[in-house]
């Protein structure tokens, strides 16, 4: 089973990620903004690592967010910015097909760090 660990800028809310527009819900400049940072960066692991496949099973993702300031935050309000910006899209081969994969998602809460951020492990679960 293949694991993968990738520290990434901390997110949006999704609130911040998603805008409205009319009736239609679309990608605010936000969440370009970072799904383009993310991107780069799995660009740049994906160079340094000789495997970096993307992920085609089903998913356990765990996350450590580093809020960068004392703000009270939702805490649910993170992983769908996260998973969504790692999911292939827009001729993108991201970390994996689609965000349906993923069967298991746990957050936590760490101490603050002045910029924020977050770490990411993603785990195959075994077939069957």
């Amino acid at each position: 089973m293949l694991e993968l660990e990738l520290e990434l800028p901390y997110p949006p809310s999704v609130n911040h990620y998603w805008i409205h527009c009319g009736r239609r819900v679309v990608l605010g400049p936000k969440g370009r903004l970072y799904r383009l940072a993310v991107h780069t960066l799995v660009d740049k692991y994906r160079r340094r690592l000789l495997i970096f496949p993307e992920l085609l099973g089903r998913l356990k993702i765990e996350i450590d967010v580093y809020p960068p300031d004392r703000r009270r935050r939702d805490l649910d309000n993170l992983p769908k910015a996260i998973q969504d910006a790692l999911q292939t899209g827009s001729g993108w081969t991201g970390v994996y097909r689609d965000d349906c994969q993923i069967d298991d998602t746990h957050t936590t809460r760490k101490q603050v760090e002045p910029g924020g951020r977050v770490v990411v492990r993603i785990k195959e679960l075994a077939a069957g």
